[in-house]
């Protein structure tokens, strides 16, 4: 049950909206059942220490609750994050999706990570208010989805580096290592709040308390994601699968995959799903094709390219899907603009 604070909190909001992207969707701002109030229930259980309880919700709500434990121990250091209530982490929780599935248009506006960080600018009453940063709440709305992305291989460090404005994991302290417990306790909340938190195990609070520990481990960082993409959705590794793969992959893909490919739409699950049902042959060509034509098509000279899988867009099923991407017949397009390259 959400406090009196929050819905002051919205009436504030609605007040204050009039960004250029606006829909009457946005502009109403009423909470989504299944996500937003979960999510803001989740911080509030967990700034109260109520540890016990956001275990007990997880499981009542997972597929597989004997899995799906989260140990008190890693929940308190997530909590000590913060020693007090964060009106920061507040208003950013509240506002991270404003413009997801309210009909703003990602295509032309981007995604909604960065629409969501827009409409914060446009609340200008926040810098007005003790104890609140607008800078800060703009940052952790533009950044929420960084640590998930990272989790599943679907970002490369350097993203998050430079979100942090540092230059590699050593600059990791102090100021940075503030904002990065912030966007920690943000992104669990955000997974605690999706589905029901039925996807959300002890082994990824445990990466998201140690991401720079989990990410080192790995080098070059496609061996990292390749451990990702040949496990399963809950991030439990094949050792089997994650050799094959790293045998079969080329050179090439190697160096790609770790230093040239950042933001991967539509990648975990895909990839995840084409390795159990097809194969890992399936994903080492996709991966090879991929590499092969970033080298032979695109500019030398771009040092990002970002992946975008067709996976919803022609309302196929699951396994028409993984037939076409383990097909030969694998389609690109580019968008120069946004530095994207389409795979369908």
């Amino acid at each position: 049950m959400l406090t009196q604070n929050w819905f002051r909190m919205i009436k504030q909001v609605r007040n204050y909206l009039d960004p250029p992207f606006i829909t009457p969707e946005v502009r109403s701002f009423r909470l989504t059942e299944d996500h937003e109030i979960p999510v803001l229930e989740c911080y509030e259980y967990l700034y109260a220490g109520a540890y016990n309880y956001i275990n007990e919700i997880s499981m009542n709500r997972s597929l597989d609750a004997d899995n799906k434990k989260l140990t008190v121990d890693s929940l308190k250091r997530l909590r000590n994050k913060i020693k007090e209530d964060d009106l920061n982490l507040r208003w950013a929780l509240l506002l991270h999706d404003i413009t997801k599935q309210r009909n703003v248009d990602e295509a032309k506006f981007g995604p909604h990570a960065h629409t969501s960080a827009e409409v914060v600018k446009y609340l200008a009453f926040l810098n007005n208010e003790d104890g609140i940063s607008l800078d800060i709440v703009e940052w952790l709305v533009r950044y929420h989805d960084v640590l998930g992305n990272l989790l599943t291989g679907e970002q490369r460090p350097e993203e998050l580096w430079k979100a942090l404005a540092i230059n590699n994991w050593d600059g990791l302290k102090d100021k940075a290592e503030g904002k990065l417990g912030l966007l920690q306790i943000m992104t669990f909340c955000d997974m605690w709040g999706t589905l029901g938190g039925r996807f959300l195990t002890d082994e990824k609070l445990n990466f998201l308390l140690g991401v720079k520990k989990e990410i080192l481990n790995y080098d070059p960082f496609v061996k990292y994601r390749i451990h990702r993409w040949t496990g399963n959705e809950d991030l439990i590794p094949n050792k089997e699968r994650n050799d094959a793969v790293l045998e079969g992959i080329n050179e090439t893909t190697m160096r790609v995959f770790s230093q040239k490919v950042g933001r991967i739409a539509q990648g975990f699950y895909l990839f995840v799903a084409l390795v159990a049902k097809k194969g890992t042959d399936a994903l080492t060509n996709l991966l090879d094709k991929i590499a092969e034509y970033c080298e032979k098509e695109l500019d030398a000279s771009l040092e990002v390219v970002n992946l975008q899988f067709d996976r919803y867009r022609r309302n196929s099923k699951l396994e028409q899907v993984l037939d076409r991407y383990a097909s030969d017949d694998i389609n690109f397009s580019w968008d120069g603009d946004s530095n994207t390259l389409y795979v369908f």
